[in-house]
């Protein structure tokens, strides 16, 4: 009897190995800090500063709208002791 003939060569199981690779969902995935590059580096750290930033303007907007809030409601409570 003949053996079972392998379903691929050799060079056709890599290539079909490459194919089902280049359909893996990498997508939400991050580089590790230690695979990038100087560039990607900076542009991640630069993102991170930004976003802080962002969290610290609203910060301010949130502290600003409080002390508004407080002194209209000292300014009323003036107003009804009189």
């Amino acid at each position: 009897m003949a053996a079972a003939m392998p379903k691929y060569t050799t060079g056709q199981k890599n290539t079909a190995q490459r194919e089902t690779d280049g359909l893996a969902d990498r997508r939400g995935h991050r580089l590790k800090e230690a695979e990038l590059s100087e560039t990607q580096r900076l542009k991640r750290e630069i993102e991170q500063l930004k976003k802080e930033n962002d969290i610290k303007d609203q910060e301010i907007a949130f502290l600003k709208k409080v002390k508004e809030l407080e002194r209209m409601c000292l300014l009323d409570s003036q107003n009804k002791d009189k």
